[in-house]
């Protein structure tokens, strides 16, 4: 009876012991995560990049920031910048070269990073990104010759890839099959078709019901029966039109990409880059040529496209980026400006975008030639892509100074 009794109590202090390795493991992940988001010493830190950054995406937890740079004249590199922050430090840790990286999603199970890289998309593994071991690059699809893919996007449950051909010849965005590109490694066609969206596509982004996608051309297609109605920002295209926000049926696209369109709606002069609202009830996108954020009614977009345009807010010169900040109460715009000027970010009060100037809240002061702004996840860093500086800017949001407008 007392060997029985004292098996019992071992046996007891054994399941014991196994119940709190988890929690002991689950406490050491949440401190890690802690530690990645811990404020840097300084509100605004800049890390030097070995190439021209484009655009900047955290993971989930904030840990690493993987940047897509473009190349310049040598010793300058192109790919996709490695960088970690941990315990208020930040740091470049490596660089995988690609060709010219440029757009970048993340799969929604955050095992992949999918890039845009002239006439391909890459297929990189984030967590060989993040410990440097092995090589992360999984495979590729290629777009075809010229296509120039730019920005992508992926359905929630990653079965679907829309990439955007930037190429003027093309004016299209080709639907892919994600999910049997990654079981077959990426070897085979997985092409579904194409959509005629218009010239040089620059962004896509899903509705918050992930109903539609959004695709912003900076200007409609040669099939366009619009008016002229822009200055032509740089002067080359034949026909200076409005860009376009085309509205995308997601499931016909899955199946009839071409006859998928289900609306089109005007969005300024030299459309390029959009955000949208918490609600789902808005959509922000920048008009480089107007210098202005003209905010569209996602309400109105298949009932009433015409009127969908309910307001513009004048920003800083060529506008590129925008993205939400304070749980999108407030809008963040990247002006790109010209070479002889101070480039910024213009803050704006999402409540107050229907009057105008009004609504500017104020300007923070940034490097040359920021091309995007994003958040991490917590929303307690803006970090900010310096395309000339050939910097990353981090700058802690509980910290921020804005400049008044002017």
């Amino acid at each position: 009876m007392r060997n029985a009794f004292g098996r019992f109590r071992g046996v007891s202090f054994l399941i014991c012991i196994l119940l709190a390795i988890p929690q002991l493991a689950f406490g050491q992940k949440s401190a890690e995560s802690g530690a990645c988001n811990q404020p840097t010493t300084e509100p605004v830190v800049d890390v030097t990049l070995p190439g021209h950054p484009f655009m900047a995406l955290a993971t989930p937890d904030g840990c690493f920031i993987f940047v897509s740079m473009q190349q310049g004249r040598p010793p300058l590199q192109s790919g996709v910048a490695v960088v970690q922050r941990t315990h208020g430090q930040v740091s470049l840790e490596r660089v995988v070269p690609l060709g010219n990286g440029v757009g970048m999603v993340l799969s929604h199970d955050a095992k992949m990073l999918i890039v845009t890289n002239g006439d391909y998309v890459d297929f990189l593994d984030v967590d060989r990104l993040k410990s440097g071991q092995g090589d992360p690059k999984l495979g590729r699809i290629y777009g075809g010759e010229g296509a120039a893919e730019t920005n992508v996007d992926v359905t929630p449950d990653d079965r679907f890839l829309f990439v955007s051909d930037h190429a003027i010849p093309k004016e299209t965005a080709t639907v892919y099959r994600l999910d049997q590109a990654r079981a077959a490694g990426f070897k085979g066609d997985f092409k579904v078709g194409s959509i005629h969206v218009g010239r040089e596509v620059l962004a896509i982004t899903f509705s918050r019901d992930q109903r539609y996608v959004y695709i912003v051309t900076e200007q409609a297609g040669s099939d366009t029966t619009w008016p002229a109605a822009c200055q032509q920002n740089p002067p080359v295209h034949k026909k200076p039109v409005e860009g376009i926000l085309n509205v995308i049926d997601v499931e016909r696209a899955k199946t009839d990409p071409a006859n998928s369109i289900v609306s089109r709606i005007k969005a300024g002069c030299v459309a390029t880059r959009m955000a949208v609202s918490p609600k789902g009830d808005r959509v922000y996108v920048t008009a480089r040529a107007d210098d202005s954020l003209v905010v569209l009614d996602a309400t109105k977009f298949l009932t009433d496209p015409d009127q969908a345009k309910i307001a513009t807010v004048p920003v800083g010169k060529n506008p590129t980026g925008v993205s939400l900040m304070d749980g999108g109460k407030k809008l963040v715009v990247t002006n790109v400006g010209t070479a002889d000027e101070q480039q910024s970010l213009t803050v704006i009060d999402a409540a107050k975008v229907t009057s105008g100037a009004a609504a500017i809240v104020g300007m923070i002061p940034v490097g040359s030639g920021p091309r995007d702004a994003n958040l991490t996840k917590d929303g307690r860093t803006l970090f900010v892509p310096n395309f000339n500086s050939r910097t990353l800017r981090l700058i802690d949001v509980a910290r921020l100074r804005m400049d008044t407008p002017k």
